[in-house]
């Protein structure tokens, strides 16, 4: 996606029951250009798509023709789980202590 020159973090997770990726970037480079973010969930879904079928990993549009609609998996423990975490991240994201990613994540890890 023509984003080597930014800063970005990725980690994966399966709470959908498949393994899949997230990625954070951000818009400006290292070097101050703005990256262009018109119709930038069309050219992640195609980058992520390429990438997947390069390392023979699972294309997501092609497991949602398959399998149709599913009922959510979530329970309610899980969702209270998952609040909670989404709120102390959002907590970290504004705590200007956390100078850089391993910031963040040892806070996130202090208080989960």
């Amino acid at each position: 996606m023509g984003l080597t020159d930014s800063q970005w973090i990725a980690c994966t997770h399966k709470d959908t029951g498949n393994l899949h990726i997230h990625l954070i970037a951000n818009r400006i480079s290292i070097d101050g250009a703005v990256y262009q973010t018109d119709f930038v969930s069309n050219r992640a879904a195609k980058t992520a798509e390429e990438i997947s079928r390069k390392m023979g990993l699972t294309i997501a549009n092609e497991v949602r023709r398959t399998k149709g609609h599913q009922k959510q998996k979530s329970t309610p423990k899980r969702y209270e789980a998952k609040k909670r975490l989404q709120d102390i991240a959002y907590t970290e994201f504004r705590n200007r202590d956390n100078k850089t990613a391993k910031d963040f994540i040892n806070a996130i890890k202090l208080r989960a």
